[in-house]
């Protein structure tokens, strides 16, 4: 059981983005509820990959908990690459919150990238519900062979 509640470093926001300020202050009250502790169980994929359940839009995913990287995504129904053909996909259509943009996003990894367009809606990590939490619905991943869960929460700021 991974323990949120005082783990993640001071946030400083880059003025110049539109979005990052809101972006952070969502994380900061996923991650730091001003109610308690949030417990959220990890799953250990031989000592390589720690990812555990969210909901999106009342939809179930498994993301990788990511130091590295300060995005959630997760892929999209419209996604055609081979990584999404394994694992589950966002459908906006299934949630009366999700509120869809044209914002083009891009995450780079090691091992690949993913290319998304951003969207909001509520996510629940543990007991915490955040309203209009923005994250990005893929539409298209490159090189990410061998990753299990849908998706990847980052926590890096």
């Amino acid at each position: 059981i991974l323990t949120l509640a005082t783990s993640l470093r001071t946030v400083q926001a880059d003025n110049s983005s539109p979005i990052s300020s809101s972006l952070i202050r969502d994380y900061h009250e996923l991650v730091e509820p001003s109610n308690g502790l949030n417990y959220v169980r990890l799953i250990n994929s031989h000592g390589q990959q720690l990812y555990g359940a969210i909901e999106i839009g009342n939809q179930s995913f498994h993301v990788l908990f990511d130091t590295g990287s300060s995005l959630l995504w997760v892929p999209s129904i419209s996604c055609n690459s081979t990584f999404c053909d394994d694992h589950h996909k966002y459908n906006h259509s299934k949630s009366s919150n999700s509120s869809i943009t044209q914002t083009f996003v891009e995450g780079k990894y090691n091992s690949g990238h993913v290319d998304g367009l951003l969207t909001q809606d509520n996510v629940k990590l543990g007991n915490k519900t955040i309203s209009n939490f923005t994250f990005a619905r893929a539409y298209d991943t490159k090189h990410l062979g061998g990753i299990i869960p849908d998706g990847f929460l980052g926590l890096g700021f």
